[in-house]
């Protein structure tokens, strides 16, 4: 009985251990593939009923004014199966990881002591380089978007419309020359979660005469037109009310630039 119970055990450790493991690899693969992935992880802990309060800066103002409760329901669409299959990879690996820990605890030994090390490492270096790989993962998309951008930039840089139009690079777009005489709105069907990064919706024009384009996926960066030698400062926003200055930037090629606010 002490043999097989040992043996049971020693079998646990391992499916635990290959579980965190496991886990990771999905997690990082994540972010290296999908446009989506900030979305999903910022919603995970919320669905979850985790603190959120490394995503979320004024928790208790969020959850007074409902944003938080919002959130939490998911739906059978694509974000909702995203935030499903997260929190189950999660939940796995945090079983597994509790799994580890207990059994340090309780047996102090060589074995259990290397595969508790092996799982804090494993989850310090997921929180250390995931966000790299998120961001490795936009510029590499955001790269291969560029053609169309630029061909949409191109043709509103050189007229910049008054009026709705279809334009001949792609897209219809909205404007009211009245209110926001700087800003293009997309109509028509639009994916807000796409698995490979799209454009938004809004593109606009700023003072100086840059283009900036929304993107579909990633809601803290955009893609940016410089024509006369300028460089990221600010967004501005539809009623240019409100400044955010830029944090960040990667050249993508002469005047184009990646820009994180």
């Amino acid at each position: 009985m002490g043999d097989s119970t040992a043996r049971a055990a020693r079998i646990g450790d391992r499916l635990a251990l290959g579980a965190v493991v496991a886990a990771i690899v999905i997690l990082l693969s994540w972010a290296a593939v999908d446009a989506s992935y900030a979305n999903s992880l910022f919603r995970t802990p919320i669905f979850l009923r985790l603190p959120v309060g490394l995503w979320v800066s004024d928790t208790w103002l969020a959850e007074d004014i409902g944003i938080l409760e919002h959130l939490r329901p998911v739906s059978w669409n694509p974000i909702g199966i995203r935030v499903l299959g997260m929190s189950s990879v999660f939940v796995i690996g945090g079983a597994a990881s509790l799994w580890i820990v207990i059994r340090a605890l309780v047996r102090h030994d060589i074995r259990s002591g290397f595969a508790l090390g092996l799982v804090l490492a494993a989850w310090g270096m997921f929180l250390g380089i995931h966000r790299r790989v998120d961001d490795w993962k936009v510029e590499r998309q955001v790269r291969s978007l560029l053609p169309r951008i630029e061909a949409i930039g191109s043709e509103v840089d050189a007229n910049w419309p008054k009026a709705p139009v279809v334009l001949k690079s792609g897209g219809s777009y909205f404007v009211d020359p009245e209110q926001w005489p700087r800003v293009l709105l997309e109509r028509g069907p639009h994916d807000s979660d796409p698995f490979q990064e799209d454009l938004g919706r809004l593109i606009y024009r700023t003072r100086e005469g840059a283009l900036q384009f929304d993107l579909a996926a990633c809601h803290d960066r955009m893609v940016e037109f410089h024509p006369h030698g300028t460089i990221p400062k600010e967004c501005r926003g539809i009623t240019e009310r409100h400044r955010a200055p830029a944090r960040s930037w990667v050249r993508l090629k002469e005047n184009w630039y990646l820009v994180r606010y």
